[in-house]
């Protein structure tokens, strides 16, 4: 209801647009329906013991008492499976192998309910930069868990088509979570005259957490600089080849970088 969706409504304003069957999560392959369900669970250390103390013991998968081996008495409920919760694609479903977030839970990313309330009380950022935050926080985290390199690159055409977000809006969404310290964008620079063979790389994105957005309300947001080549050259004198297809995977950041 905070997003505006409705829990009656039927039509694409509603929560049954995206739950029901054959809904859009369904056809997406992240729900389906199903009439067993989970009584309890628990977690188990990489010995497969039981968890008791966290403090001493590392949870490294989960375990469920399912309706059917516990009690075939209680109601014949039909819920929604979270199919990538256990599976990561259909062939390990197929395989019978557990690979799902619930069991490699190092490539997921934790957004508090805090940051969804401090989102959708701000018009200004809303659904589409509550989403956005949480794309670059999931890259983030991914490519540090990875590379324990932190930061996102990624150039801002190649970012739309990730997102969805046309361009512009795309641009202006970055500079207004930028405004409320909920990220950090480099603003590389704008290189006027430069080389055939060469150019620059894409900007580096930072999310910080929600404990760091009130630091300052709102901040005046840096503006990418235009300057010369021979400028670049001598004082920074960063590329990537022209003919190298740019991604997250293949750029070594060297430039500076002011927290």
């Amino acid at each position: 209801m905070i997003c505006n969706t409705s829990p009656e409504s039927k039509g694409k304003d509603g929560v049954k647009y995206l739950t029901k069957q054959n809904g859009v999560l369904e056809k997406l392959g992240y729900i389906r329906k199903v009439k067993e369900y989970p009584l309890e669970f628990f977690y188990l250390d990489e010995h497969d013991d039981v968890v008791v103390d966290f403090y001493y013991q590392k949870p490294e998968s989960v375990e469920f008492i399912l309706k059917t081996e516990n009690d075939t008495h209680l109601p014949n409920l039909t819920v929604n499976y979270p199919v990538k919760a256990f599976h990561s694609c259909s062939e390990s479903e197929q395989d019978n192998y557990y690979n799902g977030y619930f069991y490699f839970s190092h490539y997921t990313t934790e957004i508090p309910l805090d940051v969804f309330i401090y989102c959708m009380s701000r018009k200004e950022i809303g659904k589409i930069g509550f989403y956005l935050y949480c794309i670059l926080k999931s890259k983030c985290d991914y490519f540090y868990a990875k590379t324990n390199r932190r930061g996102y690159i990624r150039a801002l055409d190649a970012l739309a088509g990730d997102t969805g977000i046309g361009k512009t809006t795309l641009s202006q969404m970055l500079k207004i979570l930028e405004k409320h310290n909920m990220i950090f964008n480099s603003h590389n620079h704008y290189v006027i005259g430069l080389p055939k063979g060469k150019k620059v790389p894409p900007n580096t994105y930072i999310t910080f957490d929600y404990k760091d957005f009130y630091k300052y309300e709102k901040k005046s947001v840096n503006t990418r600089k235009v300057v010369s080549y021979e400028f670049y050259d001598s004082n920074v004198g960063v590329y990537i080849n022209s003919n190298e297809e740019i991604s997250e995977e293949n750029i070594d950041l060297k430039m500076p970088i002011s927290l």
